[in-house]
């Protein structure tokens, strides 16, 4: 075969796309540090979010109401539950969108907030929770 007929060689580069591509997530079960709660009325109420979890350094409170997760807009638990096992990967952060309704206010506010998605070993959840358990003796 002439050489003028092998392909070129193409850059090691990585191309545009593989650039806006989210870095690899690593191998473990995804901990996000807080839980969720559907009301009667079909809201998401976040509920016992752990002081130090990544949902709590993101802004996520108790009381809040999550609305949507990874983009996708929530109508019941079961679906929250679905997202998070297709979309919560570790080493990849998540976006979610909440709503708060502030202090002596009637409406609600909604915001966006990254949580980082952390392994759930032992060690590190345990750190945490001791932590909280701290923060909550006095």
């Amino acid at each position: 075969v002439p050489p003028e007929a092998l392909p070129r060689s193409r850059s090691l580069e990585p191309s545009a796309e593989a650039a806006q591509l989210p870095p690899p997530a690593s191998k473990g079960k995804p901990w996000l540090g807080f839980n969720v709660k559907e009301t009667r009325k079909g809201a998401l109420l976040v509920k016992d979010t752990v002081e130090g979890g990544p949902a709590h350094q993101a802004g996520l409170r108790d009381g809040d109401t999550l609305r949507q997760f990874a983009g996708h807009v929530l109508s019941s638990l079961d679906e929250f539950l679905s997202q998070v096992q297709r979309e919560a990967a570790v080493g990849r952060p998540v976006t979610v969108v909440v709503g708060r309704v502030p202090e002596g206010g009637d409406s609600d506010d909604e915001g966006t907030l990254e949580i980082d998605v952390i392994p759930a070993d032992k060690a590190r959840k345990a750190e945490i929770l001791q932590q909280w358990k701290d923060s909550h003796s006095s």
